[in-house]
């Protein structure tokens, strides 16, 4: 074999392992250590295992370090997701006040005195009559109150039908009452501080007519226990109404200008959807002619829709069902004076719907037992939470 031959071999064979080697797949080096760490394990002997490098998280001792991608799907779920119940509605309430002989000026037609019954005559054309504008109106701690401690704005329309049921003969009145309130939290929202405001409008016996600004109440309200995670509460408080309003006047003796105190003891409990609360209050008078009245609350609502993502315009639809039994400590019945309240049990049903920051609630309410002071209550109250 000549030399041009040997060459001519060498050269196929050269490029034929060339060719080989560019098949083999390319050995990474081993990985070097950052600084300030141990040296990456060798090869693993046969019956024993390599511990694994983090695959996610920043490198010890280096802020500096490059951080590897997390699975982010491991993460514990945002507080916009939470599962854990809605906030319950607070009540509605039923109470129309504490009815009281109210002195009043009886109009003449063609010279003559119009006495309307349930009218007894003082002098001349001035009267007392058992008026149905009360004395003390939406100061019980039941309307439209949470025993939650709570930030919040309100609005209250209450509508009383046939208030004049009780005087035979009368022509029909209605009663409309509109309440403003705000409620603002302290303590980590344990406790809260309000102030509730009714205004009167007494309509359709034009012998009684009279609208009004009612009485001042402030609540102070602290939650002694509080639990957060599933929603129970156990609160206690005062509720403080000012005789800020007209006073009433009585016949032969001093204007009534009572301030009542009113101590109470608030609850909410959950059951999975369900939830109760209630109120027990007893409202005393500084002025012993006034009435004392200890007044029991309880709802049941049941949350039918709860929006979890709390992305939704509506986030949640709550009816709700309310029994308030309202017994008098003293002057009892309506031959009392010059105030009077009777016995009575109520019952509420209404619905509340929730949004972001707003609860809108309708309910209706209708004494069952008598004196009936009222015919039927329609209410209506708007909340705004921040």
């Amino acid at each position: 074999m000549n030399w041009s031959a040997l060459v001519c071999v060498g050269g196929c064979l050269a490029l034929l392992a060339g060719a080989a080697a560019a098949d083999e797949p390319e050995v990474a080096p081993p990985p070097q250590p950052y600084p300030g760490q141990p040296a990456p394990p060798g090869p693993a002997l046969p019956g024993t295992t390599v511990p694994l490098m983090p695959e996610c998280g920043p490198r010890p001792d280096f802020s500096r370090m490059p951080e590897f991608p997390c699975d982010t799907s491991a993460r514990a779920p945002d507080a916009e997701t939470n599962t854990a119940p809605a906030q319950e509605p607070a009540l509605f309430g039923d109470l129309i006040g504490i009815r009281a002989q109210r002195v009043i000026l009886i109009p003449t037609v063609r010279g003559r005195l119009v006495v309307p019954p349930g009218t007894r005559l003082l002098d001349g054309n001035i009267a007392t009559v058992l008026a149905p504008l009360p004395l003390h109106s939406a100061y019980d701690i039941g309307e439209d109150e949470s025993p939650r401690p709570q930030d919040r704005v309100y609005f209250n329309y209450n509508y009383y039908d046939n208030v004049d049921r009780l005087l035979p003969g009368a022509a029909l009145s209605d009663l409309n009452r509109e309440t403003i309130g705000v409620e603002k939290t302290f303590a980590d929202g344990n406790a809260s501080v309000g102030l509730r405001l009714p205004f009167l409008q007494l309509i359709g016996n034009e012998s009684v007519e009279d609208d009004e600004v009612g009485d001042l109440s402030v609540i102070l309200k602290y939650a002694v226990v509080n639990d957060r995670e599933n929603g129970n509460l156990l609160s206690t408080g005062v509720v403080v109404t000012a005789p800020t309003g007209q006073a009433l006047a009585i016949a032969g003796e001093s204007d009534l200008r009572s301030t009542v105190v009113q101590p109470f003891i608030g609850y909410i409990h959950h059951f999975d959807n369900f939830y109760i609360e209630g109120f027990s209050s007893a409202a005393v008078p500084t002025d012993f002619r006034d009435a004392a009245v200890m007044f029991n609350s309880i709802g049941v609502g049941y949350q039918v829709f709860q929006d979890v993502s709390r992305t939704g315009l509506i986030q949640g639809i709550v009816p709700q069902a309310e029994l308030h039994v309202n017994t008098p400590l003293n002057h009892r019945g309506l031959t009392s004076t010059p105030v009077n309240f009777s016995d009575s049990v109520d019952l509420t049903f209404g619905c509340h719907v929730q949004f972001r920051r707003t609860d809108l609630g309708v309910a209706v309410s209708a004494p069952v037992t008598g004196p009936l002071p009222y015919d039927v209550e329609a209410e209506v109250n708007v909340s705004y939470h921040w």
